[in-house]
């Protein structure tokens, strides 16, 4: 799926319907929370500061393992 609007891809990725590239703003306290996990161990250099996130309820996820590799 691909989505232009942060709050929609905010909350399908808590929902874990997919990942999403979020910007720290609205990231930050999701992973703070616990609702979502990095993926990745850095964030994503862009214009701002983004992050790939997945919902904390599959962290261990075999495809996200994958895709970390």
């Amino acid at each position: 799926m691909l989505f232009d609007q942060f709050a929609t891809m905010t909350q399908d990725a808590i929902s874990g319907l997919g990942v999403a590239l979020l910007p720290d703003y609205l990231a930050g306290s999701e992973i703070a929370e616990g609702r979502l996990v990095p993926i990745l161990e850095r964030s994503v250099p862009g214009s701002g500061v983004y992050w790939s996130v997945w919902p904390q309820s599959r962290a261990n996820y075999p495809l996200l393992e994958a895709f970390r590799a």
